[in-house]
């Protein structure tokens, strides 16, 4: 019988070799599951010792949706303007109705970001939920400086091989520790 070949064969890019150098490295490598902080130190020592040079919490670019046009203060300045009543004291509301919310940008802030455009996220047990760990992965995957992503964890958790059409990689913390 003959043997179909696998599909077509496509070269990684430089992030997603990072990604599966640093998988390996992860796997060989006790790192303490004590608390995130401690577990991201001994990452980023590990990442050094390999010879990478990651930025911690490199703050991605904002995406054009994020950043909201000035909505003002309501009208308050121009009530104060009218009645002469000064600055605003901060212990003293003046109500003109709903009070208008400011939307702030979001910070997307992986743990690591290596010049490749791999970004890492660490993830040790926590309240959040998988879903909220997947859709945080999903927001720095709509960045155009990230091309590829990695999720180190102990958390058992699949992830798809693509998130938002960027390639996702998982390293299991407690591998090493086998």
């Amino acid at each position: 019988m003959k043997r179909q070949p696998a599909g077509p064969c496509r070269l990684l890019g430089p992030a997603e070799l990072d990604a599966v150098a640093i998988v390996r490295l992860i796997a060989t490598t006790r790192i303490s599951l004590a608390n995130e902080k401690a577990a991201q130190a001994e990452i980023l020592a590990a990442l050094e010792g390999a010879s990478y040079r990651p930025d911690r919490e490199h703050r991605l670019a904002d995406l054009p949706g994020d950043k909201q046009p000035e909505c003002g203060d309501g009208g308050e300045s121009l009530v104060r303007e009218i009645f002469g009543l000064g600055p605003p004291d901060p212990d003293v509301a003046l109500v003109l109705g709903t009070p208008i919310e400011r939307p702030r940008p979001r910070k997307d802030i992986p743990d690591f970001f290596l010049p490749s455009g791999l970004a890492i996220e660490v993830k040790l047990k926590t309240q959040r939920s998988k879903m909220d760990v997947f859709r945080q992965l999903q927001r720095y995957a709509a960045h155009e400086e990230v091309r590829a992503l990695l999720l180190i964890t102990n958390l058992s958790m699949g992830l798809p091989s693509t998130i938002g059409g960027k390639p996702a990689y998982y390293a299991a913390l407690g591998a090493a520790w086998l």
